[in-house]
């Protein structure tokens, strides 16, 4: 189920099939989340003068845009290009939330692995580095199909876009965060995961930063404004099981997650889902 054992090679094929697979459920991401957390209230949609919420005029789409890549990962962008992967699930989130301006969503050559949202800009940026990176770590298992390939490359994939779209919605709605902003919107990234129903891939993601493991730290890793790859890796796990702890019990009795851990997970989850369904509300459609 979530393996800390990854490294290289790709298939584009196994990707393309994890993309058609039942993927498209995110598809139904339908605020969710929102009405999950705040109990399905009806929300006003009037403006702050006559409620005391902020006015949530919907004038803006997230919009999904792809410049050439380069030769080393043409196949793969263009592989999940004719997935339409982001570009369906930008379509639900544009039914979903009110946005007061376009929020472009660029692939692009970076010369560096990463993936960001630039507030100067108002666009997020997913680095073709950083498609190449994730594609490496999810086909380094040589015993894994060209299915489990592909579900191990979108469960990080898809996670680390709604983890950049965090920080945009932060930004687009002003929206306040206590702690640290980055493990915020790792949690708001594997909420919306298990909202739309794919655990499975929240796991995924959770592989993906247990790969990432460098095993030692530097004084700078330690200030970095993200957690350690091990921290991720344990908060998506715990997050996972807190949604469903008869569901994932199998995450304690295999030694993944510790019980002493484990048994805060799922009022930790809870929190997590009522706080970013609370934030979102007034943003609702």
């Amino acid at each position: 189920m979530v393996s800390s054992e990854r490294s290289s090679g790709s298939s584009s094929q196994g990707f393309a099939r994890a993309a058609q697979r039942g993927l498209f459920r995110a598809v139904l991401l339908s605020l969710a989340l929102v009405a999950a957390a705040c109990g399905g209230d009806d929300a006003d949609d009037s403006d702050s003068s006559s409620n005391g919420k902020p006015e949530t005029t919907d004038r803006g789409d997230i919009k999904v845009m792809w410049v050439t890549p380069p030769a080393e990962v043409e196949e793969l962008a263009l592989t999940l290009r004719q997935t339409k992967l982001l570009e369906d699930i930008a379509k639900a989130l544009n039914a979903s939330l009110k946005l007061p301006k376009d929020l472009p969503v660029v692939h692009k050559a970076c010369g560096e692995e990463n993936a960001f949202y630039d507030p100067e800009e108002g666009r997020i940026v997913l680095c073709y580095e950083m498609m190449l990176k994730v594609a490496q770590v999810a086909a380094s298992d040589p015993s894994a199909s060209e299915e489990e390939v592909g579900s191990h490359f979108v469960g990080a994939w898809l996670f680390i876009f709604f983890h950049e779209l965090g920080h945009a919605l932060i930004d687009i709605y002003d929206l306040p965060s206590t702690g640290k902003e980055e493990d915020a919107v790792d949690d708001f990234s594997s909420v919306l995961l298990i909202e739309s129903d794919l655990s499975d891939l929240a796991l995924e993601a959770a592989s993906f930063w247990a790969a990432l493991d460098a095993g030692e730290y530097s004084a700078l890793d330690f200030a970095d404004e993200h957690s350690l790859s091990p921290q991720r890796f344990y908060t998506l796990v715990c997050n996972v099981f807190g949604s469903d702890p008869d569901g994932y019990e199998g995450l304690i009795s295999n030694e993944i997650l510790p019980e002493s851990r484990a048994v805060r997970c799922p009022a930790e989850y809870q929190m997590k889902l009522k706080s970013w369904g609370t934030l979102l509300e007034p943003w609702a459609k």
